[in-house]
């Protein structure tokens, strides 16, 4: 029977789209030719790709942060049952530029960090309650534009529109400060 026995990136970030080699065998060749080798992360399934009898591709499918276990199919009912995991991990800022900017907003930041996420739902969260669209540069980058808020230093997240920024780790926030119009 095949065998999942490593992965290789074994993280990526929750938007998904991580190439991911999983590495064992024996992979069935007539299975990868039909089409009917899939890769199951968590629940949700991805497409195969047969590189060799010993390795497949398959690309993350979104998933929110945490560990999955990740398996292998040849005929879409039989799943390979050994417990390699894969872990979804949320944007973290490294830094942002600039720091602070006038409560009319307006100010155009760029937040460098990991595990930025390509998902069209991306926004930058500053405090809880305000936010605006994040633009995907790179897994290192994203831009947005301040809105206007009263001055004051705010946390300042980058997170899935459809999550809260407040339940993401403390972590994963940088200050931002809005100065009052002169």
């Amino acid at each position: 029977a095949a065998a999942v026995l490593a992965l290789s990136p074994r993280h990526g970030p929750v938007g998904g789209g991580t190439l991911v080699a999983l590495r064992g065998g024996p992979f069935s060749a007539r299975a990868g030719a039909i089409g009917r080798m899939l890769c199951r992360f968590g629940r949700s399934l991805s497409a195969a790709r047969l590189i060799s009898g010993h390795v497949v591709e398959c690309v993350s499918p979104p998933h929110g942060a945490g560990e999955v276990q990740v398996q292998l199919t040849m005929n879409g009912l039989d799943f390979t049952q050994e417990d390699v995991r894969f872990s979804y991990r949320g944007p973290t800022i490294l830094s942002i530029h600039p720091t602070l900017g006038p409560e009319l907003g307006g100010t155009l930041l760029t937040i460098d960090g990991a595990d930025m996420s390509r998902e069209a739902s991306l926004a930058c969260h500053f405090g809880r309650f305000a936010s605006s669209p994040a633009a995907w540069v790179s897994r290192a980058r994203v831009r947005c534009v301040s809105p206007a808020r009263p001055p004051g230093v705010v946390a300042l997240g980058v997170a899935p529109t459809t999550g809260s920024a407040a339940a993401a780790p403390a972590h994963h926030y940088h200050a931002f400060e809005y100065q009052a119009a002169a």
